[in-house]
Parts: C-alpha cells; structure tokens; sequence
C-alpha cells in the first residue's frame, strides 16, 4: 500500500461498490477482476497508518495512484491543500468511536464534494483541517491540556500549522526540536527507558542490600 495509495483507496472505498467505482480508471481490467476477488475474502489486514489514510484520500482525489518515492503521495496532497486560494476552515467529520476514530463518514463527505466538483485544493484542505480539529475534539472530550506530538505525519508542515493555529491558544503543544517526528525516535525511546528501568532496578538492589544490612 505503501507504493501503491490506489489500493489504500480500495481498502477506504470498498464498502461501497459505487464509490469502490469511482477509482475504476487506476486500475487495468485484470487487477480490478484481482481486487474485487480479494474483496470478497475476509477481511484480516489492517493499519492505523494515518500515511496511507492520506495515500488513499490522495488517489481518491486523483492527485496519485502509484507512488515513484516514498510519501510522494501525502506530500502532493500538501501541497495541493497549501495551493487553496480560499484558506477555509471547514472540516469533514470524523467521529470517535469506542476509542477509535472512524474515517467512513470523511470519505463519503470527500466523495460529495467530488461530485459537487469542489476545486482539489479546498477538499485537500479541508483534510487537513479535519485532522487537527479531531485531535482538538478528543482532547475536548478526554480533558487533555497538554499535547505531544509524534509520529511522521507531523513532517507534514500544513497539519502542524493548522495544529499551531486552532489549538494553540487553549492547549499546551509539545513539538519535536531535537528529533525528527519519525522512526529515530522509536530507537531513542527504547534506550531512555532502558534506562529509566536500570535506574529503577539499581535503586531496589540497594534498597534491598538496606534492608539486608538492617537485620
């Protein structure tokens, strides 16, 4: 999926046969035959990769079917919802679930405006502006004031703007500064509490040699 946002579009789209449609045009005849055989399976892959939420939202839009670099796909939808001569803050909804965030409704509001023939930038946009006001939503809803952000979406400059712009005055943000928001982090995460733990363990032993000692 990763090198193909088309079949991160199926897997958003497939649901749907009509909207499952709409992207027919990705694909040769053969590999819809393929798709639509696999769709029928059950279902046991998934990811919580907002990278190929984005993918998806990407072919979907006809920005990019088939990447030639990795995140060529996010990065054209940037800069296509940066490209918005109408800097809105309207936003699709997403909501939250159970704990989860579900995407079904963004997706069928993205296929409207489609339809509606919504200039790409503003949809792009509106993506965007969606995922920060979710975040603000859940924070709402959770009493969170203060708000770390990691991962590698949070490269992408627009969300992390938009993020700046509608949350900064009412919560506390923590962004990257010394480390790239990416996997170098999960690496330098694993060693600071390897450490935090052979502190602890260092303090039990000479709590334990006390006690030793004391009887």
């Amino acid at each position: 999926m990763s090198k193909e946002p088309r079949v991160s579009a199926v897997a958003l789209l497939h649901s749907n046969m009509g909207n499952l449609m709409t992207i027919k045009d990705q694909f040769s005849v053969a590999e819809r035959e393929f798709y639509l055989k696999l769709l029928q399976q059950e279902q046991i892959l998934l990811t919580s990769s907002m990278g190929r939420l984005l993918d998806g939202i990407a072919a979907i839009l006809k920005i990019q079917a088939i990447n030639s670099y990795e995140g060529e796909a996010a990065m054209k939808l940037e800069s296509i919802a940066r490209s918005c001569n109408n800097p809105t803050f309207d936003y699709y909804p997403i909501p939250v679930e159970a704990g989860k965030a579900t995407w079904m409704e963004m997706i069928e509001k993205i296929l409207e405006d489609v339809r509606r023939d919504i200039e790409v930038s503003i949809i792009a946009r509106k993506v965007f502006v969606s995922l920060a006001m979710l975040i603000k939503g859940v924070a709402e809803k959770t009493g969170v004031n203060k708000i770390a952000y990691s991962g590698g979406v949070f490269q992408n400059a627009l969300l992390v703007d938009l993020i700046i712009e509608l949350l900064g005055k009412e919560f506390h943000l923590l962004f990257h500064s010394q480390l790239s928001p990416n996997d170098e982090c999960i690496g330098f995460g694993q060693i600071a509490y390897s450490i935090l733990i052979s502190k602890e363990e260092i303090k039990q032993h000479k709590e334990s040699l006390k006690q030793l000692n004391n009887q």
